[in-house]
């Protein structure tokens, strides 16, 4: 059966319409992707900025209902019919709130929590590369955060290429490793990080990127894909959900059903079991 494009829209409308998105019809793992977290006035129209009050909100919602696990433990159990559901959370670009906002919270609720860097633009160094590669400019996080983070027993800081670069917009095998080994190099000789994730930015990814990924990582994870894990998935692409939407939208695309009616409809990214 394939309920198609709109008949998905249609059908997700009326499951969040009825609350079919309830803790207790969902115990498939899911995978959160943040990336800034800050103070509400500092929000920026447009993007997936979440306000601190927020992600506090969030804690509070997951902590009650899931068991908010480290990254690789999704894949572990997908959670039906023992215990609750499992939750990973993520953080891309390095941004420096995370050590600022995101990491009190973090202890405070005590959960664990993934997040991936770029070597070359920590220190706000290589601005013209972080604006030409993530389209804008923020501050990231210090050599010395990271060095801090890196014994923090609830962070794990995970690789995000050298420059943010786009492994998915071509098939240059040096330039790919140059980006994915080499930020992973990077990590191990300036901090000490025996890296074992990664994160494809911009969510771009081939078979070229994904060969490379797989020599030389356990776990990676894609872009935003609007659903929990639905199987034995790939563990080269981990599908995440965008936390950044409304509250809503993200507690039904991390549901059971949803994930069922996007194999009905077709729109998974890549085969499950």
């Amino acid at each position: 059966m394939n309920v198609g494009r709109y008949g998905y829209g249609a059908l997700s409308r009326l499951g969040m319409a009825a609350r079919l998105d309830r803790p207790d019809y969902r115990h498939r793992s899911a995978v959160l992707m943040y990336h800034s977290v800050r103070p509400a006035g500092e929000c920026r129209p447009g993007t997936s900025d979440v306000a601190v009050e927020d992600f506090r909100s969030h804690l509070e919602y997951l902590t009650g209902n899931f068991e908010v696990v480290d990254l690789p433990d999704v894949r572990l159990n997908d959670g039906r019919g023992v215990g609750r559901k499992h939750v990973a959370l993520t953080f891309d670009d390095g941004y420096r709130d995370f050590y600022t906002e995101v990491r009190p919270l973090l202890h405070e609720y005590e959960v664990p929590a993934t997040v991936f860097v770029c070597p070359a633009l920590l220190d706000n160094a290589c601005r013209r590369e972080q604006v030409m590669n993530t389209g804008h400019m923020f501050d990231t996080l210090t050599s010395d955060q990271v060095l801090e983070l890196a014994d923090d027993p609830l962070v794990t800081v995970g690789n995000h290429t050298r420059t943010h670069h786009n492994v998915g917009a071509h098939h240059d095998r040096d330039i790919i490793r140059e980006e994915v080994v080499g930020a992973q190099q990077d990590l191990a000789e300036r901090f000490g990080i025996d890296c074992d994730r990664f994160c494809y930015p911009n969510g771009g990814f081939n078979d070229t990127s994904v060969s490379i990924v797989r020599e030389t990582h356990d776990i990676a994870t894609m872009n935003e894909s609007r659903r929990p894990l639905l199987g034995s998935e790939d563990p080269m692409l981990v599908p995440r959900v965008d936390a950044g939407l409304p509250f809503r939208r993200w507690r039904w695309h991390m549901s059971d059903l949803n994930g069922e009616l996007m194999l009905l409809a077709r729109l998974a990214r890549f085969d499950v079991s």
